[in-house]
């Protein structure tokens, strides 16, 4: 599934997501300059817009639409302007992008507060478009992180009137979210994505301390998005919604399995014959031929 990440940061929206397996992010937009430092290492070949009101959406260029719009209005550090404040209200450019890409999925997150401060009015103008919407706080602390980051998490589709209703999308229960602190615990980037003093060296090592406590206090926390993209996957094999394959790499090589699955017997069976020959640099990518 193509993904159009916005009010990027880092990028960890589209690692948690492109970690669930089936997404692969083609376009970012981000306007800090640290930030898209960060984006260009881990992803030199994805073009990165700088300026979100000045981006041009196209209908169909993305499966989903993702962003964590900027929450200092809606913050309870912040003064309450909420919406209506000059950063916050980027929210419509999230909307607008919505509104003409018309994704599969829009994926949306902001701190809690924006319950109180804002939350009726997103719902609504998700409903106008015709997109339906489900939310959840989710904090970090629940997938393993040794900080709290209380989080709405709006997960939004086509409605009825507009397609298919798709229900259960956020994965929010304990037996989930213990699965994701059990194996996220043992991820050799979990540090990375906690701020300081606590970093390890990982995808910011590259930047000084201020700069990196920067980026990753205005990042999201991706083990949440990862959770959210299996279970999107999983509606996408329920609903039929589209046709996968997986294509692996290697150099000087290359194999399609049609019809793959997460998990298919097909890839994992290529992947241990080109283990036993020892062939290096092997990369695995499922793509979709969406039937909607």
């Amino acid at each position: 599934m193509r993904v159009l990440d916005l009010f990027s940061g880092i990028g960890n929206f589209s690692l948690g997501l492109e970690r669930a397996g089936g997404f692969r992010t083609v376009g970012f937009c981000e306007i800090e300059p640290f930030a898209r430092r960060v984006l260009e290492k881990h992803w030199p070949d994805v073009p990165c817009s700088h300026d979100v009101l000045q981006r041009e959406f196209t209908p169909g260029e993305a499966d989903v639409v993702c962003g964590g719009f900027p929450c200092q209005d809606v913050s309870q550090a912040g003064g309450g302007a909420g919406l209506a404040g000059s950063r916050s209200g980027l929210w419509w450019e999230l909307l607008r992008a919505i509104r003409v890409v018309r994704p599969l999925y829009a994926l949306v997150e902001n701190v809690a507060a924006l319950l109180d401060r804002g939350m009726g009015t997103v719902v609504g103008d998700l409903a106008e478009i015709g997109y339906d919407a489900q939310w959840h706080c989710i904090p970090a602390s629940s997938v393993g992180a040794e900080h709290h980051r209380d989080r709405v998490w709006i997960v939004s589709h086509p409605d009825e009137e507009h397609g298919e209703t798709r229900v259960g999308i956020l994965p929010y229960d304990e037996g989930t979210l213990q699965q994701a602190h059990h194996r996220n615990r043992a991820s050799v980037w979990l540090a990375s994505t906690l701020p300081p003093p606590r970093v390890a060296d990982g995808s910011t090592a590259w930047l000084d301390r201020r700069e990196r406590t920067e980026v990753l206090g205005n990042s999201v926390v991706p083990q949440i998005p990862e959770i959210i993209g299996r279970a999107i996957m999983q509606q996408v094999y329920i609903h039929g919604e589209a046709d996968m394959k997986a294509i692996i790499r290697w150099p000087g090589g290359e194999k399609v399995i049609e019809g793959a699955e997460l998990g298919d017997p097909r890839v994992k069976e290529e992947l241990d014959r080109l283990a036993e020959l020892r062939v290096q640099d092997v990369t695995l990518e499922f793509q979709s031929e969406f039937l909607v």
